[in-house]
C-alpha cells in the first residue's frame, strides 16, 4: 500500500494559505473522497509525489504535454532560448513573439532528438 502521509500533511498546511488547499477545484478530491497528491517532480510519462510514489501521467495536461515531462528536445530548446535572452539587451533584441508565432505554425521546424 502506498504512503501518502507527506501529501496529506502538505494539504493540511496548504489549507491555511490557499482556499481549499489547492489551486484548482479539480484536485480537491471532494467528489471522490481522499486528499490531493502533491507532486515533487516529473519525467517522461511519470509523476512522482512528495512521498516518493510513482504514477503514470495519463492526462499529459490534456494534450500540450504529448512529449511527456522534461522531454530532452523541449528542455534543450528552453535552455538555448533562456541563454540567448540572457545575453541580449531587452530594448535591442529582435521581436521574439513574431519569431515564436512564425515557428509555431511551421511544424516542420520541430525536430525531436
Amino acid at each position: 500500500m502506498k504512503d501518502f502521509s507527506k501529501s496529506k500533511s502538505l494539504f493540511e498546511r496548504a489549507k491555511h494559505f490557499i482556499p481549499g488547499g489547492v489551486n484548482s477545484p479539480v484536485r480537491a478530491f471532494r467528489a471522490v473522497g481522499g486528499n490531493p497528491l502533491f507532486m515533487k517532480r516529473a519525467k517522461g510519462a511519470f509523476l512522482y509525489d512528495e512521498d516518493g510514489n510513482e504514477f503514470i501521467d495519463l492526462i499529459n495536461s490534456w494534450g500540450p504535454m504529448i512529449l511527456g515531462h522534461a522531454h530532452p528536445a523541449v528542455t534543450r530548446a528552453i535552455e538555448q532560448q533562456a541563454a540567448r535572452i540572457a545575453y541580449e539587451d531587452f530594448l535591442h533584441r529582435r521581436c521574439l513573439p513574431e519569431d515564436f508565432g512564425r515557428r509555431l505554425v511551421r511544424f516542420d521546424d520541430l525536430v525531436l532528438a
